[in-house]
């Protein structure tokens, strides 16, 4: 009975050292990455996307000869309609690179900007794509 309390009070304290070794390595961690450090690390690491603002947008779109690449699903809306508007849906965009032009400037848009920005972000990162400019905040504010 003592030696399996000292064996069991062995390994609790092995494993407390453990656990505060760990908890250690975490806090030092956090001071050698403070979350600015960390910031520049990972805009250093990311290839930064060209963004259009919704006015810039519109301006476009009524005054220019421009190409969009929609990633919202059907239903979605408002619809912008033409035969300047590529429609692939952010769930099949990977099944569907053929359709994405890699020559023409390419206006991605979603309803409120983050899928749009996660699909530039994929499509530059993945596909080597560098054509393409996210609408900042979407279309949601073409319906106000």
């Amino acid at each position: 009975m003592q030696d399996t309390q000292l064996i069991l009070n062995h390994n609790w304290l092995h494993n407390a050292t453990r656990r505060a070794s760990v908890a250690d390595r975490l806090v030092e961690c956090q001071r050698c990455f403070s979350a600015k450090e960390y910031e520049g690390l990972s805009i250093t690491m990311m290839k930064s996307i060209n963004e259009i603002s919704f006015a810039n947008f519109v301006d476009k779109l009524e005054n220019e000869s421009i190409k969009i690449l929609d990633v919202r699903e059907a239903w979605e809306k408002p619809q912008i309609e033409g035969d300047f508007v590529t429609r692939v849906p952010i769930r099949i965009i990977h099944e569907c690179l053929d359709q994405i032009s890699r020559t023409d400037e390419l206006i991605v848009i979603c309803q409120h900007g983050v899928r749009s920005k996660a699909v530039v972000e994929f499509l530059q990162g993945e596909h080597q794509y560098e054509n393409l400019i996210n609408l900042q905040g979407g279309v949601s504010g073409y319906s106000k």
